[in-house]
C-alpha cells in the first residue's frame, strides 16, 4: 500500500471517481448537444484542475504529517512502556 493508510486510498478513490464521472458527463453533454467547448468552459476547467492539484498536494502533505505523527507516537509509547 506504499505506506498509506486504508483511509488515504478510500479518500483518493472517492476523488478519482468524482473526477471520472465529471469528465464522462461533460464529454457526453458535449456530444449530445453537438457543441464545442467554449473558451470560458476551458478556462473554468483549467481553474478547477489547478484547485484539484492544490487539494491533492495539501492532502498528500496532511497524510505525510499524519504518518509522521503516528510514528512519533509509537516511538514515545515504546520509550515509556
Amino acid at each position: 500500500t506504499n505506506g498509506h493508510s486504508p483511509r488515504f486510498w478510500a479518500e483518493k478513490s472517492v476523488v478519482n471517481k468524482m473526477q471520472q464521472k465529471y469528465w464522462k458527463t461533460k464529454q457526453t453533454l458535449i456530444k449530445v448537444t453537438g457543441k464545442k467547448e467554449d473558451e470560458h468552459v476551458v478556462a473554468s476547467d483549467a481553474d478547477l484542475d489547478a484547485k484539484l492539484e492544490l487539494f491533492h498536494s495539501i492532502q498528500r502533505t496532511c497524510m505525510e504529517l499524519l504518518k509522521a505523527i503516528e510514528l512519533y507516537q509509537k516511538r514515545i509509547c515504546c520509550k515509556y512502556n
